[in-house]
């Protein structure tokens, strides 16, 4: 099953590169064993990674994976004694997430309800004036300075919402370990 997998994909990226194409080979995130080794399910990363012209791998979708020396940054730094650096690809989500699942920013927001002033306004506001509203039933908004994540918590439920600062944060993982490039995935969320 492995080793037939890894031969198959030998044998197409031979015959793709015989004839001027590429391959890119997706798998999915591997899970950290209770003994420290990595579970790549099916995948034989290294044979797939001398073979094919790209690894792509799809990231952990929770947030805390990426804190520095996280779970994400152990999976690449053992990844790369498996495939080389410039054909390992981390595949990252642009949507938000609430740690299992991806979600859109309008799956999020349609519980929230609407924009509530806290204050009483009038018909005119002086400008300059301060205002504050409250966005429905969201309870807190905090961002965590580690991982660039912004945590939206919605009655009991915790969202992480896809930020610029997020996917920059998980970027710097790319450029510290020198990999070969990212995919994301959707590209618009």
């Amino acid at each position: 099953t492995r080793d037939a997998y890894a031969g198959f994909v030998t044998d197409l990226a031979t015959a793709l590169q015989q004839n001027g194409r590429w391959l890119a080979v997706v798998v999915d995130t591997p899970q950290r064993a209770a003994d420290g080794s990595w579970d790549t399910g099916g995948y034989d990363w290294a044979a797939l990674g001398a073979a094919a012209d790209q690894l792509r791998v799809v990231m952990p979708l929770d947030p805390g994976a990426y804190a520095p020396g996280g779970l994400a940054e152990q999976m690449i730094v053992w990844g790369v004694t498996q495939v080389s650096r410039h054909k390992l690809i981390p595949v990252y989500s642009t949507l938000s997430t609430d740690g299992v699942k991806t979600l859109t920013m309008g799956e999020i927001l349609a519980p929230i309800g609407g924009i509530q002033a806290v204050e009483t306004l009038t018909e005119s506001v002086v400008p300059g004036t301060a205002l504050t509203f409250k966005l429905g039933a969201v309870s807190a908004v905090e961002t965590d300075v580690a991982t660039g994540a912004t945590l939206m918590t919605v009655s009991d439920t915790a969202y992480w919402l896809g930020t610029p600062q997020w996917l920059r944060a998980r970027l710097a993982l790319i450029e510290r370990y020198h990999l070969g490039g990212v995919a994301l995935r959707p590209a618009l969320p």
